[in-house]
């Protein structure tokens, strides 16, 4: 399987093909000519690397993030659906990784901005029915502890700080500066399974 602008496509290598592509490293930016089948597997007809993404898989916590990031990838996106926005916020994420102090941040990161791409998840500081603060999440939308059902997730202080500051960061210094020790993954990866499998 390999991402794209235009989504996700699986391709296969004809035997003259096999020896310039058959080592292409995980999350290496490639270029691939293909021609179309009428079936969802594609034949490659020239490979070309743009980067091959070594700083990537040199330390553990990067490579390990960046397996996540395609693991959401995998579980959430249909075959051949385009998504330029998502696929640059990919790449980009992919690049930032190996310098980054808090790998695990922009994973958990990721996570969130590909569940808010999706419109499956609304993150707000006050509740949507009222002017207090929100502190959970039902169906995705931000509720104060008041309005937040049974069946809702509630969140601490401290997590639902970090869930804002990492769904709605624009720069990365804001997420090299979220000390918020709380880990969201087990949240994160949970809503994207019930949401978007």
């Amino acid at each position: 399987k390999v991402y794209t602008k235009e989504g996700l496509f699986s391709f296969f290598c004809p035997k003259k093909v096999v020896k310039s592509s058959a080592n292409i490293p995980l999350f290496a930016q490639v270029e691939i000519v293909y021609r179309k089948k009428h079936s969802s597997l594609h034949a490659v007809q020239d490979c070309s690397f743009l980067d091959w993404r070594i700083p990537l898989r040199e330390k553990k916590a990067p490579l390990f993030i960046a397996g996540e990031i395609a693991w959401a990838l995998l579980q959430s996106q249909m075959p051949e659906r385009p998504g330029a926005r998502l696929y640059a916020l990919c790449v980009s994420y992919l690049q930032r990784l190996p310098s980054s102090i808090y790998p695990t941040v922009f994973g958990e990161s990721f996570l969130a901005k590909l569940l808010i791409y999706e419109g499956v998840l609304h993150l707000e500081e006050r509740c949507r029915y009222c002017e207090k603060r929100a502190r959970g999440l039902f169906s995705g939308i931000s509720l104060c502890e008041s309005h937040l059902p049974q069946g809702g997730h509630n969140f601490s202080e401290e997590a639902w700080k970090k869930l804002l500051i990492i769904g709605r960061a624009r720069r990365y210094k804001s997420l090299e500066e979220c000390r918020e020790k709380t880990s969201l993954y087990p949240f994160l990866k949970r809503y994207l399974l019930e949401e978007l499998r």
